[in-house]
Order: structure tokens, then sequence, then C-alpha cells
């Protein structure tokens, strides 16, 4: 479930097949000041549009995954979104898409300005690349993990544990709370 705030700014860029980012995960009260950032969705919901009420982050065994790190090293409540905000098919460019609709940008901008975060967190070298050229102007703590589906796929998850301990060592440093 989205704050209102947040759930304003989907309301306003939504367009036919948009599914929002969201708080994860939703049984923690506390939020710190973080956002991560993954590609696109994934066609998950095309295949099982009866699970689109759980929303994005919430419904695969990879999301489930992601859900434990953050328990695990206890980031309370954080905020997940995509970069593209359209469910796509697995071999779509990621780059092109972006490219193609100026409402992704615009709404990424709003949610970011919404949430204030203090630590971005990049989930591919893809996001932080594109990020990074697109948004040149927000000069926010930035960090960067392998996205779930790669950990799942690549049975990399020493490494994500790794750069989760190395986040929570950074958001110690930056005092978030």
């Amino acid at each position: 479930m989205l704050t209102k705030d947040l759930q304003e700014i989907f309301n306003k860029h939504k367009k036919d097949k948009w599914l929002s980012g969201n708080l994860v995960p939703l049984e923690e009260k506390e939020r710190y000041g973080i956002i991560f950032i993954s590609e696109k969705l994934s066609d998950h919901f095309l295949k099982r549009p009866e699970l689109k009420s759980l929303g994005n982050f919430n419904a695969t065994s990879i999301d489930k995954a992601f859900h434990c790190y953050l328990q695990k090293y206890n980031f309370g409540k954080i905020y997940a979104t995509d970069m593209i905000k359209t469910q796509g098919k697995t071999s779509s460019n990621f780059i092109e898409e972006w490219n193609s609709d100026k409402s992704f940008k615009n709404c990424l901008e709003e949610e970011i300005r919404c949430y204030k975060p203090t630590l971005i967190v990049f989930m591919s070298n893809k996001v932080e690349d594109l990020f990074n050229k697109n948004f040149k102007e927000i000069h926010i703590e930035r960090f960067k993990i392998y996205h779930p589906s790669y950990v799942y796929r690549y049975k990399k998850f020493k490494e994500w544990d790794k750069q989760f301990k190395s986040l929570k060592n950074k958001i110690v440093k930056l005092s978030i709370k």
C-alpha cells in the first residue's frame, strides 16, 4: 500500500497497465529514506493477472527473497520502484522503452521528490547508468546492488549478502533513520 502522496503520483501519470512502486516490507512501521530502483516489471502479472492486486515487489519468489534480505538486515520499510512502469516481455530493450515515453522519467522524478530519500539504491548497472545520464540534477547518495532476478538466476546469494552488509554499513554511516 502506497502513501496517499505516492498514490497520487501514479494516479496522475497512470497509463494503461502501469504498476506502481511499493513500500516494502509492508508489515514494518519504521521507514528509512531509501529508494531501491529497478529496471522494469517482468511479465509476471501479464501471465497471472489475478495477482496484480499484490503489487510490484510482492508477488514472486524473487520478491520474497528481496524481502528476506531487507528483513535480515533490518531495513524496515523502504520504497522500491522501477524506471519503466509497464509490464513487458523479458526480452524487450530497457533503454528503448525508457526513451519511448517521457512520462516514465517524470513519474520517477516525482516519486523521488515525494519520498525524499537520503539514499538511492540501484538494482543493476543499467539502472545506475541510465539514471545518472537522465538525472544529473539529483544529488543524493547512491549505492548499487545486483538485481534480485540476477541473484536468483545465477545463485549469487553470497555476493548479495556482502552487498547488503556494505549497504547496511553505508546506512549507519549516513545515519539514515
